[in-house]
């Protein structure tokens, strides 16, 4: 090998390793210092991916659960406002199935608006609260 050649392969008929600009190697740093900065660069980089993979993953998982019990709450509430609501209709007109299939569907659609927006509306409630009460 009696040719100069830069490191991105091209030769150089000017004399003399040039730097590579797309690799971010220094002029005045040789190969060995430079792999060694990288490799260090590198290994920082990818501790920071897997600490990011952990949040991630640690965040979607809390999630997950959250989603979980939302729905449960939501099965459970609108189940239970169901039963009430078919024992009401149920003792009011005992021989109309019809009064019973309605008053179960409202009964369902109401409670599972409430079960959802309530917890919201309580927190928003009690932000303006401590807000008014701040001043």
């Amino acid at each position: 090998m009696t040719d100069q050649t830069s490191l991105n392969g091209s030769s150089h008929g000017s004399g003399g390793l040039g730097h590579c600009p797309f690799a971010g190697r220094r002029r005045d740093e040789t190969l060995h210092d430079f792999l060694l900065r990288r490799h260090d660069e590198m290994s920082i980089e990818i501790t920071g991916l897997q600490a990011r993979i952990t949040r991630q993953t640690l965040t979607l998982s809390i999630e997950r659960e959250q989603s979980s019990l939302a729905e449960d709450r939501l099965l459970f509430g609108q189940t239970g406002l169901a039963a009430l609501a078919a024992g009401i209709c149920w003792t009011c007109a005992p021989e109309d199935w019809l009064t019973l299939v309605l008053g179960v569907t409202v009964a369902s659609l109401v409670g599972g608006i409430v079960i959802l927006r309530l917890p919201v509306l309580l927190a928003d409630a009690s932000d303006c609260i401590r807000r008014w009460r701040g001043k």
